[in-house]
């Protein structure tokens, strides 16, 4: 499904490219958030906290927002809203995307808006906060919306997902093909670990079959997924110009940012001296799991995530975390969950599960028992809650939540506040350490 785009109507257009700030404001004042109350706003403002991987931000980095690959940057660079691979959004000045490719062409550190390397390592930071939920819904073709009558907190996880919807983001770092015939990225070295990174050498391991554990050839359908040496994406019987997955490398990133999620949650769930309940939302797996914008590689990914949540729970110890809920819809989904947990609906002593509802709801019961939270799949180039369309489960969450408020730089200064960003050094030996940022 497309996703309408909708920017809190009127746009009142500003020059400076990074001063939305008042227009972001007096577009937030015309939908209900303007009737929190202040108490209710500032407490959940002030529970914002950014935690990130700080092998991808390291402390010579520093704060400047104007410093490549910096945490500032990447939380105060992006447009305010992007959809649909980048072919539609507005930049925080509200002027809607013009030029195509725009964004493809930017380099790091480049004042305009954030690179395609730079967006890469988006996944490695998460914006936390305790917010307040106003409705459950919001799904015209599925869930309706539905006020609530009384209003409850959640803790709310924005994490970017692998967005495969054009060839310059997480395609270029996973996906070998041959026009595009090496994969590369300064930060991403270690995630290869001995697999093949060109694709001539990706090509003759898999020789005739399909996949050897490590790489795969994805198809669509019966037909395999393909791309020429001029760069044209199409559907063929033939493996010779076949894109090739490198399968391992995704998976290691997907365990470095499942882990820093779930050690987020553990931390928030300590410090509300309640265990957690945590919605895992699929993080990357509705449109951006779309090559091209056309080719839908969702089945591939799935078992893959969930294979990669199973193997954090079983190798890293979550002491403030009870119950992981996976919100799974359709027989696809639900065949492949089974698949992947066999049987299991215990983890150490973390409960899973999978449950066809709203990532949203929970029952009276569990808000008592359970510091209730959930993921918020996010994009690298918007804000948290993105546009107001309902296309979209970050749209919805969007609309439904005071996300928009709460983890926005423009509308909570506390998000660049050094003492609320917490780098998280995941070791080699299973074990991490935390620090603050510089």
């Amino acid at each position: 499904m497309r996703r309408r785009l909708s920017l809190f109507q009127p746009l009142i257009k500003n020059t400076s490219p990074y001063l939305f700030h008042n227009n972001y404001l007096q577009s937030l004042e015309k939908t209900w958030l303007s009737k929190i109350p202040a108490e209710t706003s500032q407490k959940n403002k002030k529970s914002v906290k950014v935690f990130f991987n700080q092998k991808y931000f390291p402390d010579s980095l520093g704060t400047d927002p104007d410093t490549s690959y910096s945490l500032s940057r990447l939380l105060t660079r992006t447009a305010a809203i992007s959809v649909d691979g980048d072919k539609a959004g507005y930049f925080q000045n509200g002027e809607p995307f013009k030029e195509k490719d725009y964004f493809a062409k930017l380099q790091p550190g480049d004042p305009k808006g954030l690179s395609p390397q730079e967006r890469l390592i988006a996944s490695k930071k998460i914006i936390t906060s305790n917010s307040s939920v106003m409705a459950v819904g919001g799904y015209p073709h599925t869930i309706p919306r539905q006020n609530l009558k009384k209003p409850f907190q959640i803790g709310l996880l924005s994490q970017v997902g692998a967005q495969f919807e054009n060839s310059y983001l997480h395609y270029r770092a996973f996906i070998m093909d041959p026009y595009q015939d090496i994969i590369e990225h300064p930060h991403l070295k270690h995630l290869y670990e001995d697999t093949p990174t060109d694709f001539r050498s990706a090509a003759a391991v898999l020789a005739k079959y399909d996949s050897n554990g490590d790489l795969f050839r994805p198809r669509d359908g019966l037909l395999y997924i393909a791309r020429n040496t001029s760069g044209h994406f199409y559907r063929t019987f033939f493996n010779k110009n076949a894109i090739i997955f490198n399968r391992k490398a995704f998976f290691n990133s997907l365990v470095e940012d499942i882990h820093l999620a779930l050690i987020a949650v553990d931390q928030m769930a300590e410090k509300e001296k309640k265990p957690a309940f945590l919605k895992a939302t699929g993080v990357g797996m509705g449109f951006f799991a779309k090559i091209n914008c056309a080719y839908d590689i969702h089945g591939y990914l799935l078992p893959i995530y969930l294979h990669a949540y199973k193997h954090v729970l079983e190798t890293y110890s979550f002491p403030h975390i009870k119950v992981i809920e996976f919100p799974i819809f359709g027989d696809e989904e639900e065949n492949t969950y089974d698949l992947v947990f066999n049987g299991q609906n215990k983890i150490n002593h973390i409960e899973v599960s999978h449950f066809a509802r709203d990532v949203l709801s929970f029952t009276d019961k569990e808000r008592e028992e359970y510091y209730v939270c959930a993921i918020n799949p996010s994009d690298s180039n918007a804000f948290p809650g993105n546009e107001q369309g309902y296309g979209s489960v970050e749209s919805a969450l969007g609309n439904n939540t005071t996300i928009r408020t709460d983890q926005v730089y423009l509308t909570n200064t506390a998000l660049l506040n050094p003492e609320n960003q917490i780098g998280i050094n995941l070791s080699e030996e299973n074990s991490l350490t935390i620090s603050r940022a510089p």
